[in-house]
Order: C-alpha cells, then structure tokens, then sequence
C-alpha cells in the first residue's frame, strides 16, 4: 500500500470517529495534539482522541474483547461488554489500567451525542 492510501485510511478513520461522536477531526498540525475533542457535558470534562488504525489486532485481544461481549449478552441484554487490560511490567513499577469498550458503546455511555 502506498504511503497516500495509508494516509487515507487513518484521516478517513479520524473523521468518521470524531463524526461518531458529534464533533470535527482536528487536522494534524505536527504539535502534538488530540485527533478529535469530546466537548465537555455538565457531568465531565472533554475527552481528548487518539485515533489508531490497525490492519489486524493481537489474537488475545480479540478473544478477550469475543468473551466479554459473550458474557455482558448472557448477564443482561443492556449490558456494556468492557475489558480492562492491566499492565503490570513488574516489581517496583505502578500497574496501569486501560478499560476498552466497542466505539458505539463508549458513544452510549457517554450520552446521545449525534
């Protein structure tokens, strides 16, 4: 794939992103800033987004991802499948937590915002 077609794709992914959740995609400016702004609600600050397009993903994340999804459906029909990846590089060092979501289930969460 030509570098003008990658390109593409991710600009193209940033838009429709940023669109999902009712705002515009801030164009690169090489300053180091967000993809996109979630603007601020009264029960929140705004959401800086990072868009990332990937062609495939980690076999483990996919199947974590396929789990929770299988087991929010069995729990409630409402339910928002989440995974929460720890990573605990070892002794001495402070664990992070990221939460990951489907996209259309963090635009749910986060009000009707189209």
């Amino acid at each position: 794939m030509s570098a003008g077609k990658s390109k593409s794709r991710w600009t193209r992914a940033e838009i429709e992103t940023a669109r999902l959740f009712g705002t515009e995609r801030i164009p690169n400016n090489g300053f180091g800033q967000p993809d996109f702004i979630v603007p601020a609600s009264s029960t929140r600050g705004p959401i800086a987004v990072q868009v990332k397009t990937k062609a495939a993903l980690p076999a483990w994340f996919s199947d974590a991802m396929s789990q929770a999804t299988l087991d929010a459906g069995n729990t409630d029909p409402e339910a928002i499948a989440a995974v929460v990846i720890v990573h605990a590089p070892g002794s001495g060092i402070k664990k992070k937590r990221y939460a990951v979501l489907r996209l259309e289930d963090a635009a749910r969460l986060l009000g009707d915002l189209t």
